[in-house]
């Protein structure tokens, strides 16, 4: 009996895939990573390996290379399963001796079957040794549209079934009446306030909960308002439309812890983003920047739908996008053939949102590029967009991807400055905190203490800092420390230095010997830059403490990374990475 060894560090694509084998008669072992798998290799050889690309503790790549140096297992062949594309990848999987390159979205069970027999049985294969085959390089990894025949036995569920079964989940589950009448009166050009104060006295709680928003401290009256009428009138259209879907849309999704995701942080990050969103908009002077805030509450409610219909399934990408540090789209993608976007964009159809809401909504995570090319109002996406990646550097809330993100560009497409996004940022993380203490007290989710709190307590004593970078003021690093509490330029131990080039790191590096001059002593250096650029020279380096971290990277790889630093500091001497 051939023996197959399947290689991923995902549960959700590792047994579908050796439980597919072994119906169809063959013997397989499975490893959670390269190291293990080089572990296996050597305790019983397979025929055949089917191996994935990033893992942790050991990647595909490196498996391959100490497979290929080793005389006794050099021979074994290899097809390679992932949701990357990228054409370096797929060249470096052929020199490394791959027999085929697959991608995830890409191929069914019962393809796969055929093409391990054919490897088995000393066919052709799909392409020489040393080659690479159906990667389709120049096709993002989204542009995928079919997957496995069945959820079941498959590595990834196909995608036109995750979108059916999304929809009947959203009639099982469908959302109050109230709420579609209310948001299609309040979303209209013909509707009048009399006629939303008539829906919403039609649903007294909800009628009630309209009423304590309008005498809430967001609208600051100095008279609160006597009845659902006045109210109506403080808020105007677009408030009763936004604390409608807010007071709902929380209770609706309270259940999605159960998938690994936090209703209360979840619900930060989305009113945090709602009140950026409108914020950005109004600075950066679009129409209708008010209809902003609808979009940014709602831009990650699709991550709440797929959690809630695939809880098991979202609870393992979850947990697998924690271990590899990748964003969660990406494993979502993985999963699912799609990612949370293309649900929200389902969502809100369905919740009868507005188009140009929706698509706001919809685009938050595209490239700028993507952008500008597909939505009608592309300058209302990229202040969505910008305003979730705020979101990410105050720490406001965890829609589960809890990733720093650079939004350098975006903030310059809409011609906002670092002054500008400072007092964006000042100004929405008072106005988040005030509706997190006011929805948590009208609903069933009780929002708990800061995600920032919790972030700074990992600390434990204080930690001074300076950030240093182009516009640090603007900078994703600065927000994220800053609002944690750790900036202290004035007397520092540590120098933040975010740098996106080479000009930018030389310039930054120059900027950490002035800082140690003047404050009389040497620095510890974090160095963030984006995942393809290299390390500085050792020149740079030399008789200091420093460590590394990529950007977009995740909260906890951040606060980990500075005490590390203190850590090397309260040891001394100086010198190297650690």
């Amino acid at each position: 009996m051939s023996k197959i060894l399947v290689v991923d560090d995902m549960a959700i694509f590792r047994e579908p895939i050796a439980a597919t084998l072994r119906r169809e008669g063959f013997e397989t072992a499975c490893a959670g990573d390269g190291r293990e798998a080089l572990h296996r290799v050597g305790q019983d050889r397979p025929n055949l390996i089917l191996l994935d690309v990033a893992m942790p503790v050991m990647d595909g790549l490196s498996f391959l290379k100490a497979l290929r140096s080793n005389p006794q297992t050099r021979d074994i062949p290899v097809i390679m399963l992932s949701a990357i594309s990228e054409r370096n990848l797929v060249l470096q999987a052929a020199r490394a001796g791959v027999q085929e390159y697959l991608l995830k979205s890409h191929f069914s069970t019962d393809d796969l079957v055929r093409r391990v027999r054919r490897h088995l049985s000393g066919g052709d294969a799909a392409c020489e040794q040393g080659g690479a085959t159906r990667a389709a390089p120049d096709s993002p990894p989204d542009a995928a549209t079919e997957g496995p025949a069945s959820p079941s036995s498959a590595p990834c569920l196909e995608r036109s079934k995750v979108l059916e079964h999304v929809r009947q989940h959203l009639q099982l589950r469908s959302m109050p009446a109230a709420l579609h009448y209310v948001v299609g009166l309040t979303s209209s050009q013909t509707s009048n306030l009399d006629e939303v104060v008539g829906a919403l006295k039609h649903d007294q709680s909800l009628a009630l909960k309209v009423m304590k928003v309008a005498n809430s401290s967001f609208y600051g009256a100095a008279r609160r308002a006597q009845n659902l009428t006045e109210a109506a009138q403080r808020i105007g259209m677009s408030g009763i439309r936004n604390a409608v879907v807010a007071i709902v849309g929380i209770d609706h999704f309270a259940d999605a812890l159960r998938a690994g995701l936090v209703p209360q942080r979840f619900w930060e990050h989305s009113l945090a983003s709602a009140a950026l969103a409108q914020l950005v908009g109004e600075t950066a002077g679009l129409k209708d920047a008010e209809t902003l805030f609808l979009a940014g509450l709602l831009h990650d409610v699709g991550r709440m739908v797929l959690a809630q219909a695939f809880a098991d399934t979202y609870q393992g990408v979850l947990t697998a996008c924690e271990g590899r540090g990748i964003e969660l789209g990406a494993a979502e993608r993985e999963a699912f053939g799609l990612s949370h976007t293309e649900i929200t964009r389902e969502v809100l159809v369905q919740w009868r949102i507005p188009e140009s809401v929706a698509e706001a909504a919809a685009l938050h995570d595209r490239g700028i590029e993507h952008i500008r090319r597909s939505a009608r109002e592309p300058q209302r996406a990229l202040a969505v967009a910008l305003a979730d990646r705020l979101a990410h550097a105050l720490a406001l809330g965890d829609s589960g991807d809890s990733m720093l993100l650079p939004f350098r560009e975006h903030a310059a497409a809409l011609a906002l400055d670092a002054g500008k996004i400072r007092a964006i940022a000042q100004e929405a993380a008072a106005r988040t905190a005030d509706m997190t203490l006011f929805f948590g007290s009208q609903s069933e989710v009780r929002f708990r203490e800061p995600l920032r709190s919790e972030l700074a307590r990992m600390a434990g004593l204080q930690v001074r800092l300076a950030v240093l970078a182009e516009d640090a003021p603007a900078d994703p690093l600065s927000l994220f420390f800053g609002h944690l509490g750790w900036v202290d330029s004035e007397r520092p131990r540590l120098a933040v230095l975010y740098a996106c080039s080479e000009g930018e790191l030389a310039a930054g590096f120059e900027q950490v010997r002035r800082l140690e001059a003047a404050v009389g002593g040497p620095l510890a250096v974090l160095l963030a830059t984006p995942p393809e650029s290299a390390l500085p020279p050792t020149a740079l380096l030399q008789g200091r403490h420093w460590t590394s971290v990529r950007i977009p990277g995740r909260y906890g790889q951040l606060v980990k990374a500075v005490l590390r630093l203190r850590g090397m500091l309260a040891r001394q001497p100086a010198s190297v990475q650690e």
